[in-house]
């Protein structure tokens, strides 16, 4: 089938994505897409997503099995053989897998393909697909994709970690209407990237939750705020052992396969080095977005 390739840029990445011709980047599907869209790349992208009719059965040593916390979050079990990586999504723990992405090492061309029947879920398969494959072939470039929501304020980001649940879009929200200047960057999964100099940025991503919230921004990263539910607000500053364990908590990727594995460490170890962090045990009101908004702000003094 003729195709063309539609390239996007996302934390100073370029990848590709590869549809059939007659489909654009401003049809539904690609809409989130739509404000990281760029130019093809001089050189290599970071890699092409394609998608394929049908991809054979997966096959090889199962090295990550992402089961769900809650019935409904999606559930992902990857298989690695000597010709690569073989990838299963599905949007829940019962439902069966949605989308089969098979990648070669180097992570550089993949290919995925839809379940027949589950066309419905095309828009989540492409996100994931593309959200794993992204985390995956940026690692070994001082990146990191956390699971976090984050906001900007003063030139300056802020990310909030904790498990699904802990409240972090609602801390995010508290800070909006706290204070005037903040604003939402994205609300699931920002982008992490160290920059030659040593400084740490915050990237938006086409990757928001169920927040539409796709912006091609960057600030400097001010601080990382571990929230914890508790019947009071109260913070402290976090140690590096303590601060390199939440990160680690939140970053996606195989953080436990090499040579993935150094590569991410390096990054992590980077991060915690250069940015404050945080532990916030909080009610979800005012109080705890007026005392952590503080706090990290006279941290950076």
């Amino acid at each position: 089938m003729t195709e063309h390739t539609s390239y996007f840029r996302v934390a100073g990445h370029v990848f590709g994505m590869a549809v059939p011709a007659g489909v654009s980047p401003d049809d539904t599907l690609f809409g989130n897409y739509l404000p990281f869209a760029t130019t093809k790349p001089a050189g290599p992208p970071l890699f092409v997503l394609e998608r394929v009719d049908t991809l054979p059965p997966a096959e090889g040593e199962v090295i990550l099995r992402d089961t769900p916390i809650l019935p409904d979050m999606p559930h992902t079990l990857v298989r690695k053989n000597g010709a690569g990586w073989w990838i299963d999504m599905a949007p829940s723990a019962q439902m069966p897998c949605v989308l089969r992405m098979f990648v070669p090492e180097g992570f550089r061309r993949a290919h995925y393909a839809v379940r027949p029947g589950s066309d419905v879920w095309a828009k989540f398969a492409l996100d994931n697909a593309l959200m794993l494959l992204f985390a995956l072939a940026s690692a070994a470039s001082d990146t990191l994709e956390i699971h976090a929501s984050s906001v900007m304020l003063h030139g300056r980001g802020y990310a909030f970690l904790g498990p699904s649940g802990t409240g972090k879009s609602t801390h995010s929200h508290l800070w909006l209407s706290h204070l005037p200047d903040a604003e939402l960057l994205n609300d699931d999964n920002p982008v992490l990237r160290t920059a030659p100099d040593g400084v740490t940025y915050i990237y938006g991503t086409p990757w928001s939750g169920k927040t539409r919230c796709y912006r091609d921004v960057s600030v400097p990263l001010g601080a990382v705020v571990l929230l914890a539910q508790a019947p009071r607000n109260a913070i402290q500053r976090l140690g590096p052992v303590e601060a390199y364990a939440s990160l680690f908590s939140a970053i996606s990727g195989l953080k436990m396969r090499e040579p993935m594995a150094s590569d991410l460490h390096r990054t992590m170890e980077r991060v915690v080095l250069q940015v404050p962090f945080y532990r916030l045990e909080c009610l979800p009101d005012i109080s705890a977005a007026a005392l952590c908004a503080a706090t990290v702000m006279d941290g950076l003094n």
